[in-house]
């Protein structure tokens, strides 16, 4: 069966370019999240640490977010490719769960939340 054919088949949101995008995003998201753990630890005054967060949420830094986010989704694309090229026979859907897997517990890790997950014990936290 054509990959083509299944890709229209599959619902939007569980299409391979939809799927590498939005864990691109989530990439950069947990970035993000250490900039600004980052931002709020730093020897800026208040207002200075204020005014940054507000240049990020309004977009002056968003041509180097599109940028950061234009390379996480190129290297999560290129993993892919890699992933692909292997000889173990794993389906694109398996490696995507893979990928968003590995993702939780980044976020986890970066949240420093603990999370107790079967066979693996505690994460995070």
């Amino acid at each position: 069966m054509s990959t083509r054919r299944t890709e229209k088949a599959a619902p939007r949101w569980l299409r391979h370019r939809n799927l590498i995008a939005t864990e691109g995003v989530l990439l950069v998201g947990a970035g993000n999240e250490l900039l600004q753990r980052q931002v709020s630890a730093s020897p800026l005054p208040n207002w200075g640490k204020v005014l940054f967060t507000m240049a990020v949420v309004a977009g002056v830094l968003g041509g180097v977010m599109y940028l950061v986010q234009a390379l996480a989704i190129k290297s999560v694309a290129q993993t892919h490719r890699v992933t692909q090229a292997l000889p173990i026979p794993a389906p694109g859907l398996v490696v995507h769960i893979l990928v968003v897997f590995g993702l939780f517990l980044l976020y986890a890790l970066v949240w420093r939340l603990p999370v107790v997950l079967p066979y693996i014990g505690m994460v995070g936290g």
